[in-house]
């Protein structure tokens, strides 16, 4: 699980990127890293457990790469890891191995990533990139109806256009656009505010280990209960 909620210490090198990785072999107290949401959302519970093996597969594969990783055996599951976990295995049964970021957000760095990690899947491993392919608070809470949100979801919907064509092009053609997504997504200051990119860059990690075109299978749109009319889409790379 690459979560947009765990980043990794700065390195002194920007070509150097540094991984932590969750290094735990029982369940993890849940990280209830946000704030001003209902009282049962503090009170989720998902046990599930982790698993030394993968942590050590996935620093072998990442260090014969060139990525620096250190482990992490006191980070709890923060909600990039336990939220997902919830809706994809209820019953907490399925080992998880949370993965952070590169703090310096570089869009071909965390592509290698992906790519390093690939072998993994044909050992029963699944990748997940957990966040979110539109992440602007000043939209999330604009009163609906008002001018700033119909802005940003006229903004959602040009980035998520954007996205949409760009996953689901030939894999190389993608990685090209992809690792310049600053330069070529219209409206990605708006999906994604400077300072603010931690939720957009788990896809490249996703996308690196998927190899392959991506395809679209699920999102929150007008019919959508989290973000009501803010677009956003979900992409398998399979």
């Amino acid at each position: 699980m690459v979560t947009a909620h765990w980043i990794s210490p700065k390195s002194e090198s920007s070509t150097s990127p540094t991984i932590v990785i969750s290094n735990v072999d029982k369940s993890q107290p849940l990280y209830y890293d946000y704030g001003g949401f209902p009282p049962e959302t503090y009170k989720y519970q998902h046990n599930a457990p982790g698993n030394p093996e993968v942590a050590q597969r996935v620093s072998s594969l990442l260090n014969d790469g060139g990525i620096t990783t250190t482990f992490d055996s006191q980070r709890g599951w923060d909600h990039g890891v336990f939220v997902p976990g919830m809706l994809l295995d209820p019953q907490a049964e399925i080992p998880i191995v949370a993965i952070s970021l590169d703090s310096g957000m570089n869009a071909a760095q965390h592509i290698k990533i992906g790519e390093l990690l690939r072998p993994l899947r044909d050992e029963g491993v699944l990748i997940i990139g957990s966040g979110s392919s539109y992440h602007n608070f000043n939209t999330f809470f604009a009163p609906k109806g008002s001018e700033a949100r119909k802005k940003g979801v006229e903004e959602s919907i040009v980035f998520d256009d954007w996205l949409q064509e760009t996953c689901c092009e030939d894999y190389e053609k993608s990685r090209a656009i992809l690792s310049n997504w600053r330069g070529t997504a219209p409206g990605s200051y708006d999906a994604h505010p400077a300072g603010g990119e931690e939720h957009f860059v788990p896809l490249f990690v996703a996308f690196g280990a998927g190899g392959s075109k991506g395809k679209i299978v699920g999102g929150v749109g007008e019919e959508g209960e989290m973000a009501g009319d803010i677009l956003m889409s979900n992409v398998e790379f399979s």
